[in-house]
């Protein structure tokens, strides 16, 4: 009776630990990429539509990103999209922008205002791509042989 016990003791602690994930899978190169729930996606539908939030899966065939209710048939490209990197590289171009944008007005100041209207321009373009935050992460697309599918896993 005791065995009994502790075999469901071990049963339970399995069935809690699973969790499910959304499975990409190359049908070229056979490669398989995971993208865990509550983490943060960027995705494109088949209608246009771009949706960033975090990843909910409803059911094996749905799942929610941000209030967004999609099919997994619906997803034209999906992406990572981790809040600390946005954050990182979006300072990284507002602040490289703005100090460009500085030494311009400072360039063309002190007389040389063709260069320094250069660096202005410079500065405004790279001050811009902070603004609209850049996501460089590798995107998965469906048209490029990624099949998408949810899964359990074991942690």
């Amino acid at each position: 009776m005791r065995y009994f016990f502790i075999l469901i003791y071990f049963m339970s602690f399995f069935s809690i630990a699973q969790h499910k994930a959304l499975q990409l899978t190359n049908n070229n190169t056979e490669k398989t990429k995971n993208f865990k729930e509550n983490k943060r996606v960027k995705i494109k539908t088949t209608d246009g539509k771009k949706i960033k939030g975090l990843l909910f899966i409803i059911d094996n065939e749905t799942i929610k990103v941000g209030e967004q209710i999609l099919s997994l048939d619906s997803i034209v490209k999906i992406k990572r999209n981790p809040l600390l990197m946005n954050i990182i590289v979006a300072t990284g171009f507002v602040y490289a922008g703005a100090l460009t944008m500085s030494f311009g007005t400072l360039i063309a100041l002190l007389g040389n205002s063709q260069i320094g209207l250069q660096a202005i321009l410079v500065g405004s373009a790279i001050f811009i791509t902070g603004i609209l935050s850049p996501n460089v992460l590798e995107g998965y697309s469906s048209s490029a042989g990624w099949h998408f599918e949810v899964i359990d896993v074991l942690e």
